[in-house]
């Protein structure tokens, strides 16, 4: 039975190949359109379009298991030359469904179908032999890494002028389950790499390959190490680097570029090979020396990936893009053997189109950056779904979102790709590697290990009730109840006889730091029993379920018993021999931030816990000399929370101020904003983006615009400031302490007493 999407087409791919990792195809079409005519498509895994050899678009965007969202790209009059590359990984990740390939596509000019997949005469289908197959994967969380080999210049191939690949039979497969893409499309915007320095490298045997852990694991679904067909890591891992100023770039030399900040998208070129040559493209977000070696510092394994691309080139012209969107500031081109003259290397970005809707004017020019670096890590963080960062593993992680979510609201005046988030989550069937109820950590994606961190689905509830209180979304929220019923009925089987949640099985997750260790979270884990009440609170809502609310309540009660030792807020509490509880003397400052965020406690009833945490605690306390028994916390979460609860009660300046110490720094070097305090993992993480939300919530008493009952909440409470702020024909100016809004005629200034983000 046909869709609503597709008049003709049908799901089609070579049978020959459906069981195979790695493979990179080509379907090609011809079509001649007399006015405007609609190409539309559906593909798992993931497609690009060239049309006359420029690239048209990319996708999809991303869904459920067994759902597919449906794209629409415009051909204008003329003749179109059309390149649909497919590339179906068939490997676990964390980033794409494991599921079954097929290319569904078709041409229509007015109701009039002009060329469709499962025509015979139509996208023929070719194997892109250009692309090494079995190679290492990119990282543990994505799929495979890129690495070609070129007897001549593929764009050739785009335009139609030339084809060396072999033509293959192709299939019609079964039906599909499709769904509208909602979210909008990427720019592709050009960035141009600024050179900055250049020189030679010898290759030194004795230094160690790196090696990590997503080389080796069977269960992800890779090839063995003994069948790569190239291992680039086992060269660049050898080299020392020496700056010097060259002539030409033969074997043995190296250049190396830099965008403005990191950013994410795709490697293009334009090179011409004068004889036969190998080259690598490595890259990372930052030059870990800061700018204190020469050569700079280039890792391309500091974020735990297979930071390279790499290259085999006949001689000739080549022009390239990479097919999977990286995430980079420097980048360093490594000629191990030839000789190659560089006539154009660009990046084509790969963002959320709609930032350009927000507008601000800070006259403080280092929170202004602060708020740069939030946008530019939301757009790189939210572009078909809300992930945690763009570079090691592009990932829907739950918790992660709930933060975005907000700032998606704030910076693009819509919810749409939290939508998509979200969507894909209700449409989930019952996990199979999972427990009965629970959901995935970060979805879509496969986890075959069964590995879950249950404290993250109490994050999603949280979320849901958000996302509804933002865009009133009853549709979805009825969609999603069952998973709020079934996660409900998962978490009953493990409250004790006092109510509390008692170990919890799998990975436990609070956050980067010592309240993630094992003697913290073992027994009754009382931050995870902090945000379970708050779970069943908006679970309550959700549900329309009010017994749910005396039960937090009750929780609630409970925890403030048990965790508060008089002083502070304990981390968790096991059983002895005799399984009679023993409090432990584990205390960390997220612990008390879990508290206090979730009300558990408040400045009322805990008001000097209130002052210490405020004027002892935050990022910059030196932890040796102030409270060594209570452990610091880290960006993701502690910190966010943190400053969340300084803004709800009023301490603008002190929020203010610590967003400047903290996040300054971070903007300063890499543009984005990281996910921890240290440039140890990934530096531009997407729940990073929310300090925007907070800055305006400290600037101007902003807490939010409900766009669809037309009423922006404020709070009285700001900071002196020269600063404006403009979304969705809203502007808020803030002239030295004086907040001046104008709204659109239908719309209402509601104050509030808090400002609860």
């Amino acid at each position: 039975m046909l869709d609503n999407y597709f008049l003709k087409a049908k799901p089609i791919y070579p049978n020959s190949l459906i069981e195979e990792m790695n493979i990179s195809l080509f379907f090609v079409n011809d079509v001649e359109v007399t006015s405007v005519a609609k190409l539309v498509i559906a593909a798992n895994n993931l497609y690009r379009i060239f049309d006359n050899g420029k690239l048209l678009g990319y996708g999809p965007a991303r869904a459920a298991h067994d759902y597919y969202r449906v794209d629409s790209y415009e051909l204008n009059k003329g003749k179109h030359h059309i390149v649909i590359e497919h590339v179906y990984y068939h490997c676990n990740n964390y980033c794409s469904t494991n599921t079954k390939p097929f290319l569904q596509c078709e041409i229509v000019e007015d109701k009039n179908v002009l060329a469709f997949t499962s025509n015979p005469n139509d996208f023929k289908c070719f194997l892109n032999s250009t692309r090494y197959q079995r190679v290492t994967r990119l990282s543990y969380q994505r799929a495979f890494s890129e690495s070609y080999h070129f007897t001549s210049n593929l764009m050739g191939f785009y335009k139609g002028i030339s084809n060396i690949f072999k033509l293959l039979k192709t299939d019609i497969v079964e039906n599909k389950n499709l769904l509208k893409r909602n979210v909008d499309y990427p720019k592709l915007e050009v960035l141009t790499f600024k050179p900055i320095e250049e020189g030679t490298f010898v290759y030194d045997d004795s230094l160690k390959a790196y090696d990590d852990r997503y080389m080796h694991k069977e269960n992800l679904m890779i090839f063995p190490k003994n069948t790569w067909e190239v291992d680039p890591n086992e060269f660049i891992s050898k080299l020392k680097y020496k700056e010097e100023k060259l002539k030409v770039l033969t074997g043995g030399t190296f250049k190396t570029y830099r965008l403005p900040f990191s950013k994410t998208g795709f490697i293009s070129f334009d090179i011409t090979v004068k004889e036969d040559s190998e080259f690598y493209f490595i890259f990372d977000e930052l030059d870990w020396s800061y700018g204190k070696s020469k050569p700079m510092d280039i890792i391309f394994y500091r974020n735990t990936t297979h930071n390279i691309v790499s290259y085999e080139c006949k001689k000739g012209n080549y022009q390239h893009i990479t097919i999977e969107p990286y995430t980079m500031q420097f980048m360093r081109l490594v000629v191990k053997k030839g000789n190659v003259s560089i006539n154009n290397i660009s990046f084509i970005l790969y963002e959320n189109p709609l930032i350009d809707g927000i507008k601000y004017e800070f006259e403080n020019t280092k929170i202004k950056s602060v708020i740069d670096a939030a946008v530019a890590t939301f757009a790189q963080n939210a572009v078909d779904i809300l992930t945690d960062c763009p570079s090691r593993e592009r990932a829907g992680w739950l918790c992660d979102s709930y933060f975005t979510g907000k700032s998606e609201t704030l910076i693009t005046g819509k919810n749409i790709v939290e939508h998509n988030f979200l969507e894909n989550y209700a449409l989930i069937d019952q996990y199979k590697t999972l427990p009965k109820g629970m959901i995935p950590m970060c979805y879509p994606g496969d986890h075959p290990d069964g590995v879950f961190i249950p404290n993250w689905s109490l994050w999603y509830i949280l979320e849901l009730k958000n996302y509804l209180d933002r865009t009133h979304d009853n549709k979805l929220v009825e969609m999603s109840k069952n998973k709020i019923l079934g996660l409900l009925e998962y978490f009953s089987h493990f409250e004790n006889e006092l109510g509390l949640l008692e170990n919890l099985e799998n990975w436990v997750f609070v956050e980067w730091s010592k309240a993630n260790d094992e003697d913290f979270i073992k027994g009754v884990n009382f931050p995870s029993n902090m945000l379970y009440a708050r779970a069943l609170e908006d679970a309550s809502t959700l549900l329309g379920n009010n017994s749910l609310l005396f039960k937090a309540k009750k929780l609630k009660e409970t925890i403030e018993q048990y965790s508060f030792n008089g002083e502070f807020y304990i981390d968790n509490m096991i059983r002895d021999g005799n399984k009679e509880f023993i409090k432990t003397n584990h205390i960390t400052e997220t612990c008390q931030y879990y508290a206090f965020y979730f009300h558990i406690a408040t400045k009322e009833n805990h008001k000097e816990l209130f002052e210490r945490m405020v004027t002892k605690f935050g990022p910059q306390r030196d932890y040796e000399k102030t409270y060594s028994n209570v452990y610091k916390s880290n960006v993701f979460i502690g910190d966010y929370l943190r400053l969340m609860i300084l803004l709800e009660y009023g301490l603008t300046n002190e929020v203010y101020k610590e967003t400047v110490d903290y996040f300054y720094n971070m903007a300063k070097i890499t543009g984005t904003l990281w996910e921890h305090d240290s440039p140890s993992a990934s530096l531009n993480h997407g729940l990073t983006s929310s300090i925007l939300n907070i800055i305006c919530g400290a600037c101007f008493g902003l807490i939010r615009i409900d766009l669809q009952e037309k009423i922006v909440y404020m709070n009285e409470n700001h900071i002196k400031e020269n600063c404006m702020i403009s979304i969705a024909g809203i502007e808020i100016k803030n002239a030295k302490g004086t907040i001046t809004i104008n709204v659109p005629e239908e719309f209402k200034i509601k104050y509030l007493d808090k400002n609860i983000l």
